[in-house]
């Protein structure tokens, strides 16, 4: 028996979480007094954007480390199970 690790469906069962995140995260950004800053210079449109931008780039590295951690769990099972 050989060791497989979906990723795929390990991305699928993280994107609802990861949306609904965001959303929640852009929110909170938003309410942040530097917003304030950032859009009197760049205007409304393009502050949303750099900070969601941001923010989804964070998402992105907390979804792959969460992504290793559990290929990590699950081949160290794995692997003690075939001692």
């Amino acid at each position: 028996m050989s060791f497989e690790f979906d990723f795929e469906s390990k991305i699928k069962n993280l994107v609802p979480e990861l949306t609904n995140s965001l959303t929640s995260r852009l929110d909170e950004a938003l309410k942040n007094p530097k917003y304030t800053e950032m859009e009197s210079m760049f205007g409304e449109t393009n502050t949303k954007i750099v900070m969601m931008s941001n923010i989804t780039l964070g998402m992105s590295a907390e979804m792959t480390l969460q992504i290793l951690k559990d290929y990590h769990r699950e081949l160290s099972s794995y692997l003690e199970n075939q001692k």
